[in-house]
């Protein structure tokens, strides 16, 4: 009976830890996929800002070039 007792906590314990190191795959594989998409979405996140900075100058520019052109047809008008 000993011996049975003993290869049953053998089975246990290579049981126990087989499924300690899927559970540690698992929690890498987790892991790796947060820090993926987050690395992914701070990389939107910047490309959507530095978008949004290089659009403001042109937009201004273009209400300069319409204030000149109303400007200049207002003095052509008089």
């Amino acid at each position: 009976m000993a011996s049975n007792e003993s290869l049953t906590d053998l089975t246990v314990s290579v049981a126990s830890e087989e499924e300690r190191a899927h559970n540690n795959l698992m929690m890498i594989i987790a892991t790796l996929s947060w820090v993926l998409l987050s690395i992914i979405t701070l990389f939107i996140y910047c490309c959507n800002y530095w978008q949004v900075l290089r659009s403001r100058p042109r937009h201004h520019q273009r209400e300069s070039e319409s204030e000149v052109q109303q400007n200049t047809l207002l003095s052509l008008d008089n």
